[in-house]
């Protein structure tokens, strides 16, 4: 199976799960996330996925997606250089997540790996940076699962 694959009955608990673990803080952890509006894709960088329509908040709290495209230009130079084929749906997934039914797909920690070791990591530590916090792989779910 791919990191595409999710079964509807658990994506609620994973997303929530999810949140939870990548702020890495206490917080209260509703059963289920109230649908939102699933929404075109504007941000340019996201604009030419597999899906095209997203819904906010994000994990990260942005609610706009002005809001969106600004955080996520932190990391185009990475995307252009294609440092890995990874990078791009990962940050994607994260910024603009895929909208199901009003609700976010959750990022996959699979993926994650993939962008941040392919040499991603390698790249950014040459210019003295690295790996943002907020998107530790170790931190996701693996969909196929529902494991960290």
């Amino acid at each position: 199976m791919s990191c595409r694959y999710t079964c509807d009955k658990h994506q609620a608990y994973i997303t929530c799960l999810s949140v939870f673990l990548l702020f890495q803080r206490p917080a209260f952890i509703l059963p289920t996330i109230p649908s939102g509006v699933c929404q075109k894709i504007s941000v340019p960088l996201c604009i030419g996925l597999p899906y095209t329509e997203t819904v906010l908040p994000n994990l990260l709290g942005h609610v706009h997606q002005r809001d969106v495209d600004q955080a996520i230009q932190t990391f185009a130079s990475l995307v252009q250089v294609e440092c890995s084929p990874h990078l791009k749906p990962f940050l994607c997934s994260v910024f603009t997540p895929e909208c199901q039914s009003g609700r976010p797909r959750p990022p996959c920690r699979t993926l994650c790996e993939q962008a941040r070791f392919s040499c991603c990591e390698d790249l950014m530590h040459s210019f003295g940076v690295s790996w943002p916090e907020e998107l530790q792989c170790n931190n996701l779910m693996f969909l196929m699962t529902g494991e960290l």
